[in-house]
């Protein structure tokens, strides 16, 4: 696919939340699962049942990944997320447009060859 936000729409499809339905007393303040997921894909029309490990596998995936798909699961089941990469306006080393217009002119006027 082309783009990671289209990748995480895809496999946030695939990805099912089946939540905890008794939540039994244990010693020790231990990790609290809230959640239990299940894995899904489509096949000749039909959705099929895979494991975690097979999803992973036949998507090129890492785990990394798809825990962070399953944590936005947790937190809301709208739209997967959005990839925000480079898309701050803080840009400490971006150069004004008259800057980058001149280093242009310079290139474009030098008659020799850089080595």
């Amino acid at each position: 696919m082309k783009s990671k936000d289209l990748q995480d729409a895809y496999l946030y499809g695939n990805i099912f939340k089946i939540e905890v339905q008794r939540a039994r007393p244990r010693s020790g303040d231990g990790n609290k699962k809230n959640a239990t997921f299940t894995y899904k894909i489509r096949c000749n029309g039909v959705m099929r049942k895979i494991y975690k490990k097979a999803l992973l596998s036949l998507h090129g995936i890492t785990k990394a990944r798809l825990e962070r798909l399953q944590k936005h699961l947790n937190i809301t089941r709208g739209a997967p997320p959005i990839d925000s990469r480079g898309k701050h306006l803080f840009r400490l080393n971006k150069l004004p447009k008259s800057t980058d217009e001149k280093i242009l002119l310079v290139i474009q006027n030098t008659n020799h060859i850089i080595v």
